[in-house]
């Protein structure tokens, strides 16, 4: 092959690695740290709720350009275990420029995946969440604003993120969720009828 032509094309093929590379690269953001090994402990009640990053996973997003498109991309997600008692689930979380996505819960796929933080932060910002799990419509509009939060972990500021009435199908639920800096999720709030959850971090680790 010509020196010149074969330049091009190690040039090209370079170009079409470094566009993937970047493409499916991690997004880093203090709200919510994805590093293997971080782990939460939250108090539920009398028991003891444990989520750990245990791994990490590819997953496809679909947005819209600024041509009105679509494009579809890979995401480095977070695989986190969740740990109550003999219970024991799944979730991933993936950290794009935009926010954070919950992309599955209790071990079933969100699709799309649901943004539960828009970023980046401003103050009373809101948002539309919509997504489709195993044939169930889950949507809400989500609010979000600065304010201090105690837990047994301490007093953090955080960032409070309410949807007072988030549809899962034909059934209603409350759900808060107060992130912190460096730290992640530091309490939810989950309440449907009369029942209600809250998870309150005891302590936590960052994964190296």
């Amino acid at each position: 092959m010509h020196k010149k032509k074969k330049l091009l094309v190690c040039l090209g093929l370079a170009s079409v690695a470094l566009a993937a590379s970047v493409l499916a690269q991690e997004v880093e953001n203090p709200y919510f740290p994805t590093k293997v090994g971080t782990e939460w402990e939250y108090r539920d009640g009398n028991e003891t709720v444990r989520v750990q990053v245990v791994g990490k996973e590819m997953r496809d997003v679909t947005k819209v350009d600024e041509d009105g498109g679509e494009k579809t991309y890979k995401v480095t997600c977070a695989k986190l275990q969740m740990t109550n008692g003999a219970r024991t689930q799944e979730e991933i979380i993936g950290v794009l420029g935009d926010g954070i996505y919950r992309f599955a819960a209790a071990g079933r796929d969100l699709t799309p995946p649901l943004q539960i933080l828009k970023l980046p932060f401003r103050q009373g910002s809101t948002w539309e969440g919509l997504a489709k799990s195993e044939g169930l419509i889950l949507k809400g509009a989500f609010t979000c604003k600065e304010e201090m939060v105690a837990v047994p972990a301490g007093e953090f500021r955080a960032l409070h993120v309410a949807c007072p009435d988030f549809d899962i199908g034909t059934k209603k639920m409350a759900l808060d969720f107060w992130f912190a800096q460096d730290v992640g999720i530091v309490k939810q709030r989950f309440k449907t009828g009369s029942f209600e959850k809250v998870l309150e971090l005891k302590r936590y680790k960052i994964g190296k």
